[in-house]
C-alpha cells in the first residue's frame, strides 16, 4: 500500500536522503511480519522501523542508526491502575505487534499477557474498544499518529509516558536485493548530508521528536 499524502517522518528522511545521491525512493506500507519476510527474500529493498539484532545480519545490511527513540505504553482511559512502570501491567492484557520487538522485557515473555495485532492501528481500535487494557507505542511517532490518524479513540485512551525501554532504529537493506552495498552506503551519505545540513534535526522536531535525544552517537 503506497500513499504520499501521508504525513510521514521517515518518508521525507529517506527520500530527502537518498535523493542527495541522485537515488529515489517508493514507499510501500506492510505489516511488520510482512515486511521483514519481505526483506529477507528480497522483494523490497529495506525494511524499517528496524532494531539491529546479530541474527538479522544472516539477511540484513545494517549502516548507521537512524534515531534513538522509546517505547512507552497506552493505557484505556476508564483502567483505573496505580502506574509505576511496566511491572503495574502484569496482571493486565497488552496489546503488541505480531513480529515486533519493542526493548523490554516484553519481548517473547510468558510472564505477561500479550495479545498480538497486525498494526498500529489494530492496537488503537482494541484499547479505545476495550478489548486490550494497554499497547505498546514507539513515543514519538505513535503519538504523533495516534492525535492524528485517530482523535475520537485518542479520547479514551492515556499515554503512559515513562519508557519501558530506550532503543535504537536502523533502516535495514536486505542482501538479497541487488545493489544492497550501494543503497546502504548511498543512505548514509545521504543521511550525513541532512545531519549537517540541520533538514534531520527538523524533520525530527517536525514530528514530535525530542531532537536532542534522537540523534545518535
Amino acid at each position: 500500500i503506497e500513499d504520499q499524502s501521508l504525513p510521514s517522518f521517515s518518508r521525507e528522511l529517506f527520500t530527502e536522503a537518498l535523493r542527495t545521491q541522485g537515488w529515489e525512493v517508493r514507499i510501500e506500507y506492510y505489516a511488520w511480519a510482512r515486511a521483514f519476510q519481505a526483506g529477507k527474500d528480497g522483494k523490497v529493498d529495506a525494511v524499517w522501523p528496524s532494531i539491529w539484532q546479530k541474527e538479522r545480519e544472516e539477511w540484513f545490511d545494517f549502516g548507521l542508526k537512524v534515531l534513538n527513540t522509546n517505547y512507552i505504553l497506552l493505557k484505556r482511559k476508564d483502567l483505573v491502575v496505580d502506574y509505576r512502570g511496566l511491572e503495574s501491567a502484569k496482571p493486565y492484557l497488552i496489546g503488541v505487534l505480531r513480529g515486533g520487538i519493542t526493548g523490554s522485557v516484553l519481548d517473547g515473555t510468558s510472564v505477561f499477557r500479550t495479545e498480538e495485532a497486525t498494526n498500529f492501528e489494530q492496537n488503537v481500535q482494541k484499547l479505545a474498544a476495550g478489548r486490550i487494557d494497554f499497547m505498546t507505542c514507539e513515543r514519538y511517532n505513535g503519538l504523533f499518529l495516534l492525535q492524528k490518524d485517530f482523535p475520537e479513540q485518542a479520547k479514551k485512551i492515556t499515554p503512559l509516558m515513562q519508557p519501558i525501554s530506550t532503543i535504537g532504529f536502523w533502516l535495514m537493506f536486505s542482501k538479497k536485493a541487488p545493489d544492497t552495498e550501494a543503497k546502504r552506503q548511498a543512505f548514509d551519505k545521504g543521511l550525513a548530508v541532512l545531519r549537517a545540513n540541520g533538514r534531520y534535526q527538523a524533520l525530527l522536531k517536525k514530528y514530535g521528536y525530542d531532537a536532542a535525544a534522537g540523534v545518535f552517537q
